[in-house]
């Protein structure tokens, strides 16, 4: 059988500003009772229903299950701001931005430039078709990717090109 809970908040409401807030009601106001109708899901197949979900969390691999998740976008989560080094994130409509210099302040970051995800795609594939076999533009590539954590300062009066 179930349980039911009942008088577990009261609602006061603010006369400056009329909004209601919840408050917890003290412990010996609460009434806690049994519900007249059987629980939806019985306890021996909610029990086999968490051991599925923990070997799930580990299976395979010691990554936790909410780590494994891939990102919705091509490039979400490796583009970083020219001027601050910051994240880019989403924007609506489909769209990147400096996370930054939206979140935070100007003063911080100047990078106010916003491009489009199809836009975004179609520049990065059409120069990885161009140029992914030319060596020395490997070798470049590899060797700023390995310098890459390093270099996250950047000149606070720069120019982002997108």
């Amino acid at each position: 059988m179930g349980r039911l809970v009942w008088n577990r908040l009261h609602f006061s409401k603010d006369p400056d500003t009329g909004k209601q807030h919840a408050r917890l009601n003290p412990e010996d106001r609460v009434t806690k009772g049994p519900m007249a109708h059987p629980r939806i899901i019985d306890d021996t197949l909610w029990d086999q229903m968490k051991a599925r979900q923990g070997a799930m969390e580990t299976k395979d691999t010691d990554v936790p299950m909410r780590d494994r998740r891939r990102p919705k976008f091509l490039f979400f989560g490796l583009m970083a701001c020219c001027c601050c080094g910051g994240r880019f994130s989403n924007v609506p409509k489909d769209g990147f931005a400096c996370s930054t210099a939206r979140k935070k302040a100007r003063a911080v970051c100047t990078n106010v430039a916003v491009i489009k995800q199809a836009k975004l795609e179609a520049r990065v594939l059409l120069a990885l078709e161009h140029h992914l076999m030319d060596e020395e533009a490997v070798q470049i590539l590899c060797e700023e990717y390995a310098v890459r954590p390093d270099a996250c300062a950047r000149p606070a009066d720069c120019q982002c090109m997108l």
